[in-house]
C-alpha cells in the first residue's frame, strides 16, 4: 500500500508539474518553470520518506511488534503527515523564491532607470543594441540625432539607421567588440560612417562601440556623434585657440602657424612675402596715465583701425603686449611701404575714445621683403630691426630695411 500510494501521489503529482510547466511556459527561465521547480524540490521527500517508513512498518508487523490493522493507521498518518509537511516547507520555498525574484526584478528595473536616466543626461546620441543588432534603449540624443521618437528606435536593427554603405565597416567594428575576449580593457577605436535620418538623408557620425557594465543581456552601447557637427566644434576650437581673445586678431600661436604655411608656399609660388612689425608709442604711459582697461581698450581698437586698412589678402596678428605683425602677400616693396604709412597716419589722426575721454596714440612701423632664398624668420628679425629704428629715431614713423644682410 506504501509503495502503490507513493507512486500513485508522484505520478500524479509529475502530471500536475508538467502542466503546470508547459501552461506558465517560463520563457526568460525555459528550466525553472514552476512545475518543474517543485517537482524537484518534492520528488526525494514524497518517494523517500513514504518508502522508508513502509518498510520499517512491515517489518514490525513481520515481526509481530505491531498488528496490521494499527501499522496501517500509523502508516496513513504518517503519509498525511509527510505530505502536510512537505507542502508547508514547499510553501515557504517558494515563498522565498518569489521574494528573490521581486528582489532581482526590482534590481532590473531600477539598473534599467539608472542606464535611461545615464543615457538621458547624455547630449550625445547612445544606442543600447543586444547582440542581435536590435535597439533596447535609446536616449533624447539618438532621437535629435536621427529624427525620430526614442519609442520608434527601440525594437529595430541598428542597420535600418545606417547607411547601405556603413553597413560592412558597422558590423566589422562591432563583431570585433563582441568577440573580443576582455571588453574590460578594450581599445575603443572611433569611426566614421554614413547614417540616415528620418528624411532619409545620409549623414557622417563618428561612431564607438562599448559595453555597458550596468546593463543586463549582453547590451553593449553604441555612441553616436554627429561628423558635420564635430568638424564645426572642432573648427570654433582651432579658432578660439589661434585668436587673441582681447583684439580679436590672430595670435602669436596662429602667426607661427601662418610662417611654416609661408614658408612651404614660398617654395611653390614665386609671390613676394613682406612682414610688417607694429609696436604703439608709449604705450606703458597710456596705462599709467588711463588705466589697464583704457590700454586694453586702445589695443582693441587699435587692431580693428589697423586691419580695416588691411587688404582682404592681408592678415595681422598680435605678436605681444602691445606689438603687431602684418603679413602681406603678392606687394611690392613701394606698395608695403604706402601701405605702412596709411597705417601710421591712420593711427595717428583717429580719436581712440575710452568712456569720456579722447585718446591720442601713434605708431612706429618696421618693414621688411623676403628676398629669394631668405627664410622668413630672416625677414622677420630684419622687419624688427627697423622697428627698432622707427623707435629710437624719433617715433610715428616708417622704416623699410631693404638690405638682404645675411649676417
Amino acid at each position: 500500500m506504501a509503495i502503490h500510494t507513493s507512486v500513485s501521489f508522484i505520478l500524479l503529482y509529475m502530471a500536475v508539474a508538467m502542466g503546470v510547466g508547459r501552461r506558465n511556459g517560463a520563457d526568460h527561465y525555459p528550466d525553472d518553470g514552476p512545475g518543474f521547480r517543485q517537482f524537484r524540490r518534492l520528488i526525494l521527500p514524497t518517494l523517500f520518506i513514504p518508502l522508508g517508513t513502509g518498510a520499517v512498518l512491515h517489518q514490525l508487523v513481520n515481526q509481530e511488534y505491531l498488528t496490521a490493522s494499527f501499522g496501517l493507521a500509523i502508516m496513513a498518518s504518517g503519509f498525511c503527515l509527510t505530505i502536510v509537511s512537505v507542502l508547508l516547507w514547499n510553501s515557504r520555498r517558494e515563498d522565498e523564491w518569489f521574494d528573490s525574484m521581486n528582489q532581482e526584478i526590482e534590481a532590473r528595473v531600477g539598473a534599467q532607470s539608472q542606464l535611461t536616466m545615464l543615457l538621458d543626461t547624455i547630449s550625445k546620441g547612445v544606442l543600447f543594441v543586444g547582440r542581435d543588432g536590435k535597439i533596447k534603449l535609446a536616449n533624447d540624443g539618438a532621437s535629435q540625432l536621427f529624427e525620430f521618437p526614442v519609442e520608434y528606435l527601440q525594437g529595430r536593427h541598428i542597420r535600418e539607421l545606417l547607411a547601405s554603405s556603413a553597413h560592412e565597416s558597422f558590423d566589422k567594428h562591432f563583431d570585433h567588440f563582441i568577440n573580443c575576449q576582455n571588453r574590460t580593457h578594450y581599445t575603443h577605436q572611433p569611426f566614421r560612417i554614413s547614417a540616415r535620418n528620418a528624411s532619409g538623408d545620409e549623414f557622417p557620425v563618428l561612431a564607438s562601440v562599448g559595453y555597458l557594465s550596468e546593463a543586463k543581456d549582453n547590451g553593449f552601447g553604441v555612441l553616436l556623434l554627429n561628423g558635420e557637427m564635430i568638424e564645426r566644434q572642432m573648427e570654433q576650437l582651432r579658432h578660439k585657440v589661434r585668436t587673441d581673445h582681447l583684439t580679436l586678431v590672430g595670435n602669436r600661436s596662429s602667426f607661427d602657424a601662418r610662417m611654416d604655411e609661408l614658408n612651404a608656399y614660398g617654395a611653390r609660388s614665386e609671390q613676394a612675402v613682406a612682414l610688417i612689425m607694429v609696436d604703439i608709442d608709449h604705450f606703458k604711459k597710456v596705462n599709467d596715465r588711463f588705466g589697464h582697461a583704457a590700454g586694453d581698450s586702445i589695443l582693441s581698437d587699435f587692431a580693428r583701425e589697423v586691419e580695416d586698412s588691411l587688404r582682404y589678402s592681408d592678415s595681422l596678428y598680435r605678436y605681444g603686449g602691445e606689438e603687431f605683425v602684418i603679413v602681406t602677400i603678392g606687394a611690392s616693396l613701394p606698395h608695403v611701404r604706402m601701405l605702412a604709412e596709411r597705417i601710421r597716419m591712420r593711427v595717428e589722426s583717429y580719436p581712440f575714445p575710452y568712456k569720456t575721454k579722447t585718446i591720442h596714440i601713434t605708431c612706429s612701423l618696421g618693414v621688411a621683403v623676403c628676398l629669394p632664398g631668405e627664410t622668413l624668420e630672416h625677414c622677420l628679425e630684419r622687419a624688427d630691426n627697423s622697428l627698432f629704428v622707427a623707435k629710437n629715431t624719433g617715433r610715428n614713423r616708417v622704416v623699410v630695411n631693404e638690405r638682404h644682410d645675411m649676417n
